[in-house]
C-alpha cells in the first residue's frame, strides 16, 4: 500500500453542444459564431491553448510539442486526431469525420471541423498539455449521439471505471482517463446524458432535443494528461479488507496517508465500484491497484511480489 506509483493522465477529450440557433445566422460568419457560443457557454474551451498560429488552413494541420505528449490536429477528412506519450501513441477520430467539409482556424490553438449537418467540432490544445473538443450543435434538431472511434496502443485495452474511462498500455498501465460525461444549459442546468460503448467506440449521449432546455447547451466527456496522478497497489490483506464497507473505510484511511488526492477520491460516492472490484481480484487470486485520474476512478486486478 505504501508504494503508490505515479500515474500519468493523457487529457485529450471534451465536447460542447450548443443546440440550438442563439444569435441570427446572418448577423455571424461560422467562425465568429461558434466562438460566441464558446465564449458564452464554455469559455474555458478558449483559455490556456498553445499559442500556434491557426489563422486558415494553411497553419494547420498543426503540430503541438507538450511536456508530456505530442498532439497533431489534421486538415484531412476522415483522418484522426493523434496523440504521443511516453506511455504510447492513442488516435481519435472525430465524431462525423467523413461529413467534414472543411477545417478553420478560429484562435490561436484552436481549430474548427464543420460537420456538415449543423455541427461543428472544434478542437483546442492546452499548454498545460491536454486536448479539448468542443462540439458546437445550431439546431434542436442536430445529432444527439457523438461517437469517437479511439485506437488504443497495440496490445492496450479500455476499462470501465467509475463514471468513466481508463486507456491502458498492454502491461495495463493507464495511458489517459476519460472522465464522467457532464451536460449543462445556457442557465447552468444539468441536461441528461450518458456514456455508451462498444468495442473502443465512446459515444456521448446528450438528450437535448427531448429536454426543455436554454441553449447553447454544453457536454463534456474529457481526456487529461497535464498532472501526475496516483495509483495504489493493494496487498491480499488489503484487498480482502476492501471487499467490505467497513474494511474499504480503513483502507481509504490508510491511502489518504499516501496521497491526500487519492483519500478524496477513493470513499464516499466511489466505495461500490471498489467493493465489487475487490471481490473481483480477490476471487480471482489477485490484488487490486486502484487508477485515480480527473473526475473517474478504477481497480484493475494484478499480480506480482507485491501481492501477497
Amino acid at each position: 500500500m505504501r508504494n503508490a506509483s505515479k500515474l500519468m493522465t493523457v487529457g485529450v477529450l471534451t465536447t460542447l453542444l450548443t443546440g440550438g440557433v442563439v444569435m441570427p445566422a446572418a448577423a455571424h460568419d461560422p467562425a465568429s459564431a461558434t466562438v460566441d457560443a464558446l465564449e458564452r457557454v464554455a469559455p474555458d474551451a478558449l483559455d490556456g491553448n498553445v499559442q500556434a498560429p491557426t489563422d486558415g488552413v494553411d497553419d494547420i494541420p498543426f503540430h503541438a510539442e507538450l511536456a508530456e505528449g505530442d498532439v497533431s490536429l489534421p486538415t484531412a477528412v476522415g483522418a484522426p486526431v493523434t496523440i504521443d506519450t511516453p506511455e504510447g501513441g492513442i488516435k481519435i477520430e472525430l465524431p462525423f469525420a467523413t461529413n467534414q467539409a472543411t477545417a478553420q482556424g478560429i484562435a490561436p490553438g484552436v481549430v474548427a471541423y464543420d460537420n456538415a449537418n449543423g455541427t461543428t467540432t472544434v478542437s483546442s490544445v492546452k499548454q498545460a498539455g491536454a486536448l479539448q473538443f468542443t462540439t458546437v450543435i445550431e439546431t434542436s434538431a442536430a445529432p444527439t449521439e457523438f461517437s469517437y472511434d479511439i485506437a488504443v496502443p497495440e496490445g492496450g485495452s479500455i476499462l470501465e471505471g467509475t463514471g468513466g474511462y481508463f486507456i491502458l498500455d498492454s502491461d495495463g498501465e493507464p495511458v489517459a482517463t476519460i472522465a464522467a460525461p457532464w451536460a449543462l444549459d445556457a442557465n447552468g442546468a444539468s441536461v441528461p446524458t450518458r456514456y455508451e460503448f462498444a468495442g473502443t467506440t465512446l459515444t456521448q449521449v446528450v438528450e437535448h432535443a427531448s429536454t426543455k432546455v436554454v441553449y447553447p447547451v454544453v457536454a463534456d466527456p474529457k481526456f487529461e494528461w497535464f498532472n501526475l496522478l496516483p495509483t495504489v497497489k493493494l496487498t491480499r490483506s488489503e484487498t480482502s479488507s476492501a471487499r467490505t464497507a467497513t474494511g474499504l473505510a480503513t483502507v481509504c484511511g490508510w491511502a489518504a496517508r499516501t496521497t491526500g488526492y487519492l483519500g478524496g477520491a477513493v470513499c464516499g460516492l466511489n466505495a461500490g465500484s471498489i467493493i465489487v472490484n475487490a471481490n473481483r481480484a480477490y476471487g480471482a487470486g489477485k490484488c487490486l491497484r486502484l487508477l485515480i485520474g480527473p473526475g473517474v476512478v478504477g481497480g484493475v486486478p494484478y499480480k506480482d511480489g507485491y501481492c501477497r
